[in-house]
């Protein structure tokens, strides 16, 4: 392979990446409002209000929340298979059924 046809590869490589990314943070934005519209009795257990620096190790869920008297929490994190359930293409809250 010519040294053209490698950069063009490697350009090629990274907009996959970077497409790759973007459907990744989509998918995150989604399973945030689903936690935080569908589980949140109110404002203060909102996961939306009360946590910071979120991310998905997929499926692990990583974040800093705040505990009641507003001080930041150390990282917690929680597995989404244990509490999302996919019934016909729809996200809802559930706790994992035993099989």
């Amino acid at each position: 392979m010519g040294r053209p046809q490698y950069k063009r590869r490697m350009r090629l490589n990274q907009l996959v990446f970077q497409e790759n990314m973007h459907l990744f943070k989509i998918s995150v934005s989604l399973i945030f409002a689903a936690l935080s519209t569908r589980c949140a009795a109110d404002e203060l257990d909102a996961f939306s209000y009360s946590c910071i620096d979120s991310y998905l190790d997929n499926p692990v869920l990583f974040s800093k929340c705040q505990h009641i008297d507003g001080s930041l929490g150390l990282p917690t994190h929680i597995d989404l298979n244990d509490c999302l359930e996919n019934t016909n293409g729809v996200l809802y809250c559930a706790p994992k059924r035993p099989k």
